[in-house]
């Protein structure tokens, strides 16, 4: 809530942005590093960060009037994601565990975070941003379908002749 309610001084809402990200990233490092991962753990972090992201990007359809057809641009890799991992939870639960973070997610979320803070401070050539995120999230979306695909594709199954 503290980016929303400092959305109107561009420098301090980069400056929320990227505190969120590096204390995200410390808590990660921080948990790996001492031994303190727990399943709980796992589990609230991508939704805690969902609810920030959620904040941010109301924000910026909000404040900083992102189209929303920008917006599905910036929301779609991890809309697939997201059904991906359902179908998992759902079908495989068993397998939930072997998903992991890939380097083409990674490109899309530092995309991201740049187009955010593009639009934020009402840099030039936003569209450029828009469209490297656009881009890498295909490549994502590719990627991580073929990773799904290889998770249930490995599941036993039963056929019938």
């Amino acid at each position: 809530m503290a980016f929303a309610s400092c959305a109107a001084s561009p420098p301090v809402a980069v400056a929320i942005l990227c505190l969120a990200g590096i204390s995200d990233w410390l808590d990660g490092w921080a948990a790996r590093h001492f031994g303190q991962q727990s399943r709980l753990g796992a589990l609230l972090d991508p939704v805690c960060d969902r609810i920030f992201i959620l904040t941010v990007l109301v924000t910026l359809v909000l404040v900083y009037g992102l189209a929303l057809w920008q917006l599905a641009i910036l929301v779609l890799r991890d809309l697939a994601n997201s059904a991906g991992a359902l179908v998992v939870w759902v079908r495989y639960r068993n397998r939930l565990g072997e998903l992991r973070a890939r380097r083409s997610g990674k490109v899309v979320t530092s995309l991201q975070f740049w187009s955010t803070v593009h639009l934020v401070l009402g840099l030039p050539y936003f569209s450029l941003s828009l469209a490297a995120v656009g881009l890498a999230s295909l490549w994502a979306l590719v990627d991580y379908g073929a990773a799904f695909r290889r998770l249930v594709g490995t599941e036993k199954s039963v056929s019938t002749p």
